[in-house]
Parts: structure tokens; C-alpha cells; sequence
């Protein structure tokens, strides 16, 4: 019979009288959550309890029959609350859902599982409950296991299983039950990018042959591949709906200037100009805006662009948001605005005012003024007005440096350590004796060795069943290996799962509680550090929810931070970072980078590459339980096929090799200082040689390959810091710089180069990635921007206009 009740994982039958079969339609549905199941006054400092709040508002959606539909948005927008209605796993609270014929939902990772039955009793279990009771037969059940691609792990218990081999698993089953609808959430998050073509080539098969597909996902470019239509959820509105590249794009704007024109807008900027047309540099940039309200639904924001026309046209390098302060807002308000010191030493600039309804991302009103720092006229390609602080040491005689005396000081001392560690999982037991291995049982980890060292950021790369759960595993000391020594020293703080063992019916509150005493934090270390906790998971009043409402991104924040704040000597990631929204994972990778200058070592799974690049200090790959490769992150992934300025062209022989280059910090705060050190080598007198440093910025999309056309504008800074002549004797020279008041916000590359004043050629170049600030998404660093307005209310507004924003 079919189940009325979906659970995670459950396929129901919607063949009552509704809509047609791989049809479903939402209206208006509101959906409110209020105060967990254990919340009790008794345990609270406060005597009333939270006050419910609305997850979804007011969605109004429907979805025909073979349609492809991917739900999109920030974390915390109600995308997987909207499909667990669907899936009946919780009801609305206003309005009605419904779906026609029988629905398959994937929208948790591992939910329906049992950690103490085998793959292959998972899959049985799980395709019974998938179609209420009628299972599948042996040759779907095969089928299954050879989709996986998972098959030697089949006679293991579950729990021996990473994220991403269960993600395998659960994905297989949905996709080999037979529905008319199909329902995904972040389940191909965790998996590697083998597996990820495996199951967009049968999503796409599926959707050819008719059945409906409903797609959470934040990788906008496999929400493209799979789905045809896109709907953008924001705070529990329904915002935009269309096709899936025209949504995506309007939901990936970053800059106010660059949002929706809303079509109705009755608030505008009636005046936008510089109050000083020439400013020096290092001077803040003054503006004085008029801008008109109407009526309006909620708060305004006016956003301020930066482009510069000379050299990057087109390309907002800088941008900032501000809300704005109206009171109770309709009026004409005149806003007095003073920016930080602008960074740069020449250029015109142009800037774009933009007055944005933030609820509804539609711009309202546009509008620039042009802004030419300092009085000379250059119009070339501006750079920032900082400088490089060189030294380098005399010459020594090639091979005759000590040994050890490359410049940076040592690393720091291993915390962690693995010696000849190998794990395998076995099959079965025997009773509750551990038998001996066998060749039939799983080898995860064969023979491998590994340091991980206080400030280190290690990643761990591989595709899925190589072994990269299971190093964690082991350092975490969740399993023991069969051969070989684990050390680790200090706290160990292991995040290896989404929701890092939360209870469902608990309260996040309730979870942190419990879980920080696992983490080995005292109830008063806990007391002292929940506001910081609860402020960097941004779930805001859901934290009295109890955690079955939460979606795996809301689940993941809260995880991880739990994590970072919990003092740890040893902190280990695997892939908690891979659901969750763009802003999410600036600020975990941010606090990842701060814990490790504090002395941390942390080690992290994920198969995202930009993301290892951005954060890791080293890298070591994977493959059949051992290390394949194992480096500094930018010279492994280069070796992965990442793209590198010496793409550029061939360098030429002219006797000057850059033997070591290195900085420290590699993310520092806005105004802070970079330093460098390394090491050069003259083989042959190279009296035209000179050495330059400069900031670099990779093109926004990673895939490009930079030529030799395109260096100048992507060089933001540039310096000779040795003229010609400086390297025209031989020998080995040390070299320490610092570059200082590095105003500006983003990731770029420092570039090291010896240049050929005689033909321009470039002779060696070197390069490693640093970020100051905050890492931006435009691709293009830039000063920070913010600006601090003024206001004050003139006159009503003049104009029609009396129906809202839009």
C-alpha cells in the first residue's frame, strides 16, 4: 500500500485526486517553526519561550510534468524546508502541497540508513521503504551496487562508510526505484567529480524520459547542467523564477549596480555626485546623494561601485552596501557619504550609485559620477600606492650556502603523526571477536605516513574510497588501524560529519550544549563563547528549533561553529564546508586561516580545488589508500592541472633561477603587511637582469589561460626592487622584503620576477597566493569600500508613485 508519511529517503504515491502524475504545485504555503521539542523555561535564563518564526512565506510554485527545476539561494532561505513539505515529512502551516504519482526524495545525507547493517541490506531496506513495501528485484539491486560504483564495500557495516561513499549509496537506490518525481538536496555535495558525471548523465536521462526533478544545490554550474527553470528562494519569499541561466546570473550579482531592474519603482535618486571631482591619493572619496522614497515594504540599501574605466572597464573592482537610516522612511533624504582612503596613485574613477530593495534584489534606481585621484593626468593603467621594502644579502658561492638556510624559519613541530598506518575494514564478525584480516576485506590506508604541523593547513584530495575519511578517522582516533602508530597531540577537534552527531529532536541550543562537552569544552567555556558561537552560524532564532528543521546547510554552520570555537590543538574537516553557501564559506575559511596563525593544525577533505588553493598551506593527494603526491598547495594543484602565470609563455635561459619564495602571512588583515623571503642563483653574469614584484589577479574564471597580452591588466601593483645590475655576479643571494598598508580586499597572487632589460623577456618568475581582507567572488580585489552617510530629511517626494517597490 502506498505510505502516506515520506520520510528521507521515502518515495509516497500521490495517486489520490490531484495533480497529474510528475506534477506538483504549492500555494500559498507559509511554514513557522517555534521553540524546540526540549525547550523548557526551567533551563532557560529567560521565562517565556522564543518566539516562533516563518520559514517560507507566502510560495506560491508549480511545476508540470518532465520539468527540471532548481531551487536556489543563500543558507537559511527555506529550500529544504520546501522539500520536506513536498516530501511529507513536516506539513505547512498555511496553505497546500501537493505532488501526482510516486515521489523519490533524497534530501539527506545518509537519512534512511543504518549505520550496523551492510551496504547491501541498506539497499534492500531502503528501495522497500522507497516504494511501500514492494522492493526491487536482484537485478536492480545489482544495478544499484554497479552504480554506486562502490560494490567492494558492500558487505561492511554502513558506519565504516565516508560522506561520500553514503552519498553513493542513497543517490543509487533513488535513482533505481522508478518515480515519477524526484527530489535531490545537496546529496552530490560531498561526492568527487566522478561520481558527480556519473549522476548528471542519469538525472538527464531520467528527465528525458518524463520524470520531474526538484534540485537544491549552491554549484550554480551543476544546477545548469541538470535543470531547465530555476526559482530563487530569500528569506523564505519566492523572488525570481525563469529559465535556469537568466535566474542564476541574477542570483550570482555581488554589486547593487548589477541587480534587476524592478518595474515599478516608486523610490529614486533624484541627484548623485562628487563633492570633490580631484582627490589625492590616500584621500576618502565624498559623495552627496538625493534620493526620494515612496512606499515601502521594508528597508532600502544605496550601493556605491567602483570601476575604472582606464583599465579594467566594465569590471566593478570595489563595492559597498550600505542600509540605509530613514526613520520611518517615504520623504526626500539628502545622504552625505565619506569612504575610507582610497588606495590608489592615479586613474579616473567611475562611480555607480545604486538604491536596491535587498528583500527583492531589484534595483530601483541608477545612477555615477566620475571621481580623477591625483592632478597628473595619467590615464594609464592605475596601480596602488603602496611600496616594496627590499633587502638582499651578497652573493655565495653556488653549493657553498649551509644546508637547512632556506629563508622562513622552520615549520612548526608535528602534533599530529602517522607511521606506517594501515586500516582495513572488514567484512563481518565473529561474535564479538575480532578475527584476523583477510585479503577480502577493505583496504582503506596502506603503509601511509604523514606529519601534520601547528599552523599547518593540510588538504586531502582524492576521488571517493582512497582512504581520505578514513586518515581522519584515524587521527581522530574514532578507529584504530590494524599496523602502524597514531600520535596526536593536544585537543582534537574532529567535524567529519554534517551536524557532527547532533541529535534530530534536540534543539541546535540543546545540541551545542551536549556536543561542546564531547568536544571537551567546560560548561563555562561553553557559557563564555555561545553568543560568538551562535553569531558566526547565523541561524539566527532557528537555534531553539530542534535540528530535524534544519537544512544540511543550517546544520553545517552550526558545526562547524561549534568547532572553531572550541580551542582546538587538531581540528579536522571532511567536507563540512562543501553545502554551504558562498558568504558561509569566506567567513569559515577566514576562520580557518586565523586559527592556524594562532598555532592550530587543521587537516581537511573536500574535492573543491579553488577552495584547497584559497585556504591550504599543503596539500597531499590520495589514491588507493596511499599518498600520491604531497606539497606546498600551489605546486600540487599545479601539478593538478590548476592554471599559473607561467602559462604566459616559455622562460628564457639567461642564467638567474628563483631557487625559494615564500610569504608569511598568506592572509593578513586590510592595512596589514606581507613579507617575503627566498633565495636566488646566478649561474652566469646577467648584468641586464633586473628583479620586479608584483600583485597579480587571476581572471575570474579559473579555467583561463593567462597570455602575455593580458599580464598588464592584471597587475594591480608593481615595483623594481633591484635595477639592472644588481645580479651581474654569480652566486647565491637570500632576499627579505615586506610590502606594507595593504588597503585592499581580496585574493591575488605576489609575483616574483627577473626580467631581461635588454628584450623584456622574462627570465624566472614565481608566484604564491595570498588574501587580504576578506576573499571576494568578482575575482578583482579591491580597497575597501565602505562608506559612512549622513542623512538628513528635506521635502515629501514629488512624482507618482504609491505602490511600493515594485
Amino acid at each position: 500500500m502506498p505510505s502516506e508519511l515520506a520520510l528521507p529517503g521515502a518515495v509516497t504515491d500521490g495517486s489520490r485526486a490531484g495533480p497529474d502524475p510528475g506534477a506538483l504545485r504549492f500555494q500559498r504555503v507559509g511554514k513557522v517553526f517555534g521553540p524546540g521539542r526540549g525547550w523548557s523555561p526551567r533551563r532557560r535564563s529567560h521565562a517565556a519561550a522564543p518566539p516562533p518564526h516563518a520559514v517560507l512565506a507566502d510560495v506560491d510554485l508549480s511545476v508540470g510534468p518532465g520539468e527540471s527545476v532548481g531551487i536556489i539561494g543563500p543558507n537559511g532561505a527555506g529550500k529544504s524546508t520546501l522539500l520536506r513539505l513536498l516530501a511529507g515529512v513536516t506539513t505547512p502551516t498555511t496553505g497546500s502541497v501537493e505532488h501526482g504519482g510516486r515521489l523519490a526524495a533524497m534530501i539527506d545525507l545518509g537519512l534512511g540508513f543504518h549505520p550496523d547493517l551492510t551496504g547491501w541490506e541498506n539497499i534492500r531496506c531502503s528501495a522497500a521503504f522507497m516504494t511501500g513495501g514492494e522492493g526491487v528485484g536482484p537485478e536492480v539491486e545489482r544495478e544499484v551496487a554497479r552504480f554506486s560504483g562502490i560494490e567492494g564495500a558492500l558487505d561492511h557495516p554502513l558506519r565504516a562508510y565516508s560522506s561520500g561513499m553514503q552519498a553513493r549509496l542513497g543517490f543509487a537506490v533513488a535513482v533505481h526505484v522508478g518515480a515519477d518525481v524526484l527530489v535531490v538536496d545537496e546529496v552530490l555535495a560531498v561526492g568527487d567529480r566522478e561520481f558527480q558525471e556519473r549522476c548528471v548523465t542519469r538525472i538527464n536521462d531520467l528527465v528525458a524520459s518524463g520524470t520531474t526533478l526538484l534540485f537544491v544545490s549552491h554549484d550554480m554550474a551543476l544546477v545548469g547542467r541538470v535543470c531547465q527553470r530555476a526559482v530563487q528562494l530569500r528569506q523564505g519569499h519566492l523572488i525570481d523564477d525563469g529559465p535556469v541561466r537568466e535566474v542564476v546570473e541574477r542570483y550570482l550579482v555581488r554589486v547593487p549596480s548589477q541587480h534587476r531592474r524592478a518595474e515599478r519603482a516608486t523610490s529614486r535618486l533624484t541627484s548623485f555626485r562628487a563633492t570633490h571631482p580631484v582627490i589625492q591619493p590616500w584621500n576618502p572619496i565624498e559623495l552627496e546623494v538625493t534620493v526620494d522614497v515612496g512606499p515601502v515594504s521594508g528597508p532600502l540599501e544605496l550601493g556605491v561601485d567602483l570601476e575604472i574605466p582606464t583599465s579594467t572597464p566594465g569590471l566593478v573592482v570595489s563595492s559597498a552596501r550600505s542600509t540605509l537610516d530613514l526613520g520611518a522612511g517615504r520623504g526626500r533624504f539628502l545622504l552625505r557619504g565619506t569612504s575610507l582612503p582610497y588606495p590608489g596613485d592615479s586613474g579616473v574613477l567611475r562611480l555607480i550609485g545604486s538604491l536596491v530593495d535587498p528583500g527583492r534584489q531589484r534595483l530601483l534606481d541608477l545612477d555615477e559620477a566620475e571621481v580623477q585621484v591625483g592632478s597628473t593626468g595619467r590615464l594609464g593603467n592605475p596601480h596602488l600606492a603602496t611600496e616594496c621594502t627590499w633587502s638582499m644579502t651578497d652573493p655565495v658561492p653556488v653549493g657553498t650556502e649551509p644546508t637547512g638556510s632556506r629563508p622562513g624559519g622552520s615549520p612548526g613541530a608535528a602534533v599530529a603523526r602517522l607511521r606506517q598506518v594501515s586500516k582495513r575494514y572488514r567484512q563481518a564478525r565473529q561474535g564479538r571477536l575480532r578475527r584476523p584480516a583477510r585479503a577480502e576485506d577493505t583496504l582503506a590506508v596502506d603503509r601511509l605516513d604523514l606529519d601534520l604541523r601547528a599552523g599547518e593547513v593540510l588538504g586531502i584530495m582524492g576521488p571517493n574510497g582512497v582512504g581520505k575519511s578514513t586518515v581522519l578517522r584515524l587521527l581522530a582516533g574514532i578507529t584504530e588501524p590494524d599496523v602502524g602508530e597514531v600520535d596526536v597531540e593536544g585537543r582534537v577537534v574532529a567535524a567529519l560529519e554534517l551536524g557532527v552527531g547532533f541529535h534530530p529532536h534536540l534543539s541546535g541550543r540543546q545540541n551545542l550544549q551536549a556536543s561542546g562537552g564531547l568536544l571537551g569544552l567546560t560548561g563555562a567555556e561553553l557559557a563564555a563563547r555561545l553568543d560568538q558561537i551562535l553569531e558566526f552560524a547565523g541561524i539566527g532564532a532557528a537555534v531553539d528549533d530542534e535540528v530535524r528543521t534544519y537544512s544540511a546547510g543550517m546544520r553545517a554552520r552550526l558545526g562547524f561553529a561549534l568547532a572553531i570555537h572550541a580551542s582546538p590543538d587538531v581540528l579536522l574537516l571532511d567536507e563540512l564546508l562543501a553545502v554551504g553557501d558562498d558568504d558561509f564559506r569566506r567567513r569559515a575559511l577566514d576562520a580557518v586561516r586565523a586559527l592556524c596563525d594562532e598555532g592550530a593544525a587543521v587537516a581537511l577533505v573536500s574535492h573543491d580545488l579553488e577552495m584547497l588553493a584559497q585556504v591550504c598551506t599543503d596539500v597531499m593527494v590520495m589514491a588507493g589508500g596511499r599518498c600520491a603526491d604531497v606539497g606546498p598547495a600551489e605546486l600540487v594543484l599545479e601539478r593538478a592541472d590548476r592554471p599559473w602565470w607561467g602559462s604566459t609563455g616559455d622562460l628564457a635561459d639567461r642564467g638567474v633561477r628563483i631557487d625559494a619564495f615564500d610569504l608569511s602571512p598568506r592572509h593578513v588583515p586590510a592595512m596589514g603587511r606581507v613579507e617575503l623571503h627566498g633565495a636566488i642563483t646566478v649561474t652566469s653574469p646577467s648584468p641586464t637582469v633586473r628583479l620586479e614584484v608584483a600583485y597579480r589577479v587571476r581572471p575570474v574564471d579559473p579555467h583561463t589561460v593567462v597570455t602575455a597580452d593580458m599580464v598588464d591588466g592584471c597587475t594591480m601593483f608593481l615595483q623594481v626592487v633591484q635595477p639592472s645590475g644588481a645580479l651581474a655576479e654569480p652566486g647565491t643571494r637570500h632576499f627579505t622584503a615586506s610590502i606594507d598598508r595593504n588597503f585592499l580586499v581580496g585574493a591575488f597572487d605576489v609575483v616574483l620576477s627577473a626580467i631581461d632589460g635588454r628584450d623584456g623577456a622574462v627570465v624566472a618568475e614565481t608566484w604564491r597566493p595570498v588574501t587580504v581582507g576578506a576573499a571576494r567572488e568578482e575575482g578583482f580585489p579591491g580597497a575597501p569600500f565602505a562608506f559612512t552617510w549622513e542623512v538628513e530629511p528635506l521635502a515629501a517626494p514629488s512624482g507618482p508613485g504609491q505602490g511600493g517597490h515594485e
